[in-house]
């Protein structure tokens, strides 16, 4: 069993975030620590930025800091936090993941096909993998929609 497991999810995609929860319990004892992360794109450039309301990042970090507690509330018990952060999902989760000093990231892959049919994982779950300092156990086949 793993002592941090460290659970990205996509607050868009309520069904597959709950099968990330189910499948990062799985894997939990009763001492396990599991966080919750949801990752917000960032405006990048100012002149984007430009076309929001000045506090319209905070009240959109707020509300999914809202909505990743209600989905740990309802899926998940004993030792659980949840963070938000904003930037590029992979960098941010794995950042995180370096910080907390997770033991196992739970990412989720979606039924994403190449060209001639064969299944690949997308740019998040596969620069997950391929960049983490520990174990990374990606959960496949969750719908697209």
């Amino acid at each position: 069993m793993y002592k941090k497991i460290l659970v990205p999810v996509d607050l868009g995609r309520e069904k597959n975030a709950i099968k990330l929860c189910k499948a990062a319990k799985d894997f939990a004892s009763e001492d396990s620590e599991i966080r919750l992360i949801t990752v917000a794109p960032g405006y990048g450039m100012s002149v984007v930025a430009s076309f929001f309301p000045a506090d319209a990042q905070e009240k959109a970090m707020e509300e999914l800091m809202i909505l990743l507690t209600k989905l740990a509330r309802d899926n998940l018990d004993g030792n659980v936090s949840v963070r938000v952060r904003e930037g590029k999902r992979a960098r941010k989760i794995l950042e995180e993941a370096e910080k907390w000093e997770a033991d196992l990231i739970v990412v989720g892959s979606r039924k994403k096909l190449s060209r001639n049919g064969q299944r690949v994982l997308g740019t998040c779950s596969s620069g997950v993998a391929d960049r983490a300092q520990c174990n990374v156990m990606i959960v496949r086949g969750l719908p697209l929609r």
